[in-house]
Order: structure tokens, then C-alpha cells, then sequence
């Protein structure tokens, strides 16, 4: 995943089944965080990244007025996430805390079996990119690996992706600022 973050990633503590939390979710599944959710006018500029990032506490009626000003229906803020949306989003957020020990478990995977430009065109990334987020330069921001990318690393490795976060989520969840 390059570029802005696909889901919240929460802070500590945070419910990921809360309503703030699956507003959250839809948000950014919709793509109706940033200038969309600006544009409501709804929220002051301040308030539209607590409200992205499930920090701000919601009303029913909030949600409604929400949901009407980006001319969706509401039910498409407040849905329970489905199985596949909940595994997608438990394996970003623990990608998003731990980047470097996700990719490094990656790497341990497909290195014996493969070689990075392999590697690389099943992640869907350039190889320069695969390079910088496996030797994580300092001056270079993490590349969260998502669900799906790392769904075709493992098929083709006969893993799952939850093997690549395996043990990490057990651990708790630090506040991570994306």
C-alpha cells in the first residue's frame, strides 16, 4: 500500500467492533476521508482526521447527517464489517504497528523460494520500493503491506497471510500516528 492509508489503524485501547471505529472503516473503504468528508462541511478541519481515525465520539444523528451529506445511506457507515473485511483490516493495522517485522517475515518467507523481482510483481510494487521496505532506511517511511498483496506472496509461498503477523497480535496495540 503506497500513499495514504487504506484503514485506520487506532490507537491503543480502541474497540475495533466500536461505531466510531466501523464509521472509521467505511470511511475510508467508501474513499470518503480527506477533501470528501472536508467537503460536507460537517466537521470543522481539526475534527475531519479524529473523526477518519475513529477518535471522535458519534451520535446516531451525527451519523445520519454524516451520511447524507456524502449521499450515501447510513447503514453504509454502520454495517458490522464483514469476515473478510474484518481479517483485511486486523491484518493492516498489526502491518501498520509492526512494518519492519512484517516485511522482515515476509522476506524470510519468499527468500528461499523466490527471488525479490518475484517477490515484487506479486506485491504488486517496483523493486526499488520492495528494497526500501525491506531494508527500512531511516529517512524512508514504512510501505504498510496489506492484506491482498500479502494474500499473493503467501498463495504462491502455500501460507497464509496471517503468517506473516503470527504472534504480533497478541501484543498490544501502540499508538501509531499515520
Amino acid at each position: 500500500m503506497l500513499g495514504r492509508p487504506l484503514w485506520p489503524v487506532l490507537d491503543e485501547g480502541q474497540d475495533p467492533e466500536s461505531l466510531e471505529a466501523r464509521v472509521a472503516f467505511h470511511l475510508h473503504r467508501l474513499n470518503l476521508v480527506g477533501e470528501p468528508l472536508r467537503n460536507t462541511a460537517i466537521l470543522p478541519d481539526r475534527h475531519i482526521a479524529l473523526l477518519s481515525t475513529a477518535r471522535a465520539t458519534l451520535a446516531d444523528r451525527d451519523i445520519d447527517e454524516l451520511a447524507r451529506r456524502l449521499c450515501i445511506h447510513s447503514t453504509d457507515l454502520r454495517r458490522p464489517l464483514t469476515d473478510q473485511e474484518t481479517l483485511e483490516w486486523r491484518f493492516y493495522r498489526v502491518s501498520a504497528r509492526y512494518p519492519h517485522e512484517v516485511w522482515s517475515r515476509a522476506k524470510a518467507a519468499w527468500e528461499p523460494h523466490m527471488t525479490h523481482s518475484h517477490a515484487a510483481r506479486l506485491l504488486g510494487l517496483p523493486r526499488q520500493t520492495l528494497y526500501l521496505c525491506i531494508v527500512d532506511p531511516p529517512e524512508t517511511p514504512h510501505t504498510i503491506l496489506s492484506y491482498k498483496p500479502a494474500l499473493r506472496l503467501a498463495a504462491d509461498l502455500g501460507i497464509t497471510p496471517m503468517d506473516l503477523i503470527r504472534g504480533l497480535e497478541a501484543q498490544p496495540e501502540q499508538s501509531v500516528s499515520r
